[in-house]
């Protein structure tokens, strides 16, 4: 495949790989040695990265994208399917039978994302309002940490977004039940919740929406009850865009893989 060429010749270029003739036997035996897992994983983050560099948006398609945009849930494959069917514009055996143009595919697919989160501020759960700002502010920074850093260590610890609460305060009660509500609604995804802590992702179904990784995420990062409640209150979007962009450059330059507001 002549794109993954370009994307691991990307990855040794920013990340400063030595791969001259004397270490060349070691690289590819550590190469070899990753598995393939990771390796993709890595692929997906220098295309996101490359397509940030030149501003351009992320492209989605493909029967396995489709697969795992729905994150499990039938409902959003079947979802993501009508918008494609309908972009394709014409009879259900021809669309059965046809090779769907990827940018048709895509554009289809980003638009089940955006009708997915608009349908938030009025879904069936308790404060919508709170939830969708919380949804929207961790969408939008799961899709800048995925996408960029002024260092490129974005593309060190790869696909970030993986959310972890340390349950310590009381006070974080309120805001733990209103992602685990957002994750019964199929807006977050809760992969692991004890008396201790708590981790979680955005829904993958948002991933064309906010340019992150048809997967979702995978390296874990720490966030406190100052983010939530920042993202909670924020008075519009464009405070949730300025909180997800000031969260995701802090983080950065302090070299951790704890999320947070200062101050």
């Amino acid at each position: 495949n002549e794109g993954v060429h370009y994307y691991q010749f990307y990855l040794v270029k920013k990340l400063v790989i030595d791969i001259n003739s004397s270490s060349r036997d070691k690289w590819t035996k550590a190469r070899r040695s990753q598995e393939s897992k990771e390796i993709r994983k890595k692929m997906v983050a220098s295309y996101l990265s490359i397509c940030n560099d030149f501003s351009v948006e992320a492209i989605y398609a493909g029967s396995e994208m489709v697969f795992q945009l729905s994150d499990k849930s039938i409902r959003d494959y079947l979802s993501q399917l009508h918008e494609i069917y309908l972009e394709f514009g014409k009879d259900v055996n021809d669309f059965i039978n046809a090779s769907i143009p990827v940018e048709m595919q895509n554009s289809a697919l980003k638009r089940a994302s955006e009708n997915k989160i608009k349908t938030l501020q009025s879904a069936p759960v308790a404060s919508p309002a709170k939830i969708y700002r919380i949804v929207y502010g961790l969408g939008a920074l799961t899709g800048i940490i995925q996408r960029s850093s002024s260092d490129y260590s974005h593309l060190r610890s790869s696909e970030r977004g993986l959310y972890t609460i340390i349950k310590s305060d009381s006070r974080m009660d309120e805001n733990i039940a209103l992602i685990i509500e957002a994750s019964e609604a199929g807006f977050l995804k809760v992969l692991f919740n004890d008396a201790t802590k708590l981790t979680f992702r955005v829904h993958t179904s948002l991933a064309p929406y906010f340019g992150f990784s048809y997967r979702g995420a995978y390296y874990e990062n720490q966030i406190d009850n100052r983010l939530i409640e920042g993202l909670k209150n924020a008075k519009n979007q464009q405070d949730l865009d300025k909180i997800a962009k000031t969260v995701a450059e802090s983080s950065f330059q302090a070299n951790t893989n704890q999320l947070q507001i200062d101050g």
